[in-house]
């Protein structure tokens, strides 16, 4: 009896090495890409083609909310026309929340929400699929879908009084 109880307490020990192990290649994995999303955020809203360059496979497609296809090319040469123009370059805030990290080995889906805009802001939703290509992490795919407002909303915020006893 005495063997397999020791055999049984081994086990757990290794397995539970091989838990960890596992837990801490997620999460490094995770960091990994909150740090390329961070750079995809301060590339889009500085408009840089070059980081872009950097940043997309070269078989990139991103899907607007318009459903509109723009390949590494298109999506370049448009943050080249944003900051070509002095109106447009830097004048868009940008954020994203609620983001999801899920990795399935060298790819990686991650999903959240972004608000767009200055005076006008816009919510979407989107996907991104990264690709790790050798030690670097590259953007493959992205699409986003626009966040319709909820009918019936209130045009400005309600205070909501607490109910009295």
């Amino acid at each position: 009896m005495k063997p397999i109880i020791l055999f049984s307490a081994v086990t757990l020990f290794l397995a539970t090495g091989i838990v960890q192990a596992a837990d801490e290649k997620a999460i490094a994995v995770e960091q990994e890409i909150l740090a390329a999303e961070h750079t995809w955020l301060d590339t889009i809203k500085k408009s840089d083609s070059k980081a872009l360059q950097t940043l997309l496979r070269d078989d990139y497609i991103n899907i607007e909310a318009t459903g509109q296809i723009q390949n590494k090319i298109q999506t370049m040469n448009a943050a080249d026309e944003i900051a070509a123009d002095p109106k447009k370059a830097g004048s868009t805030a940008l954020s994203i929340s609620a983001v999801r990290v899920r990795p399935y080995g060298p790819v990686v889906v991650v999903t959240a929400a972004a608000s767009i805009g200055g005076s006008k802001t816009v919510g979407i939703r989107f996907t991104h699929v990264w690709v790790k290509s050798g030690d670097q992490w590259l953007l493959s795919s992205s699409q986003s879908t626009r966040i319709a407002p909820l009918p019936n909303a209130p045009k400005v915020p309600v205070k909501i009084q607490p109910l009295s006893h």
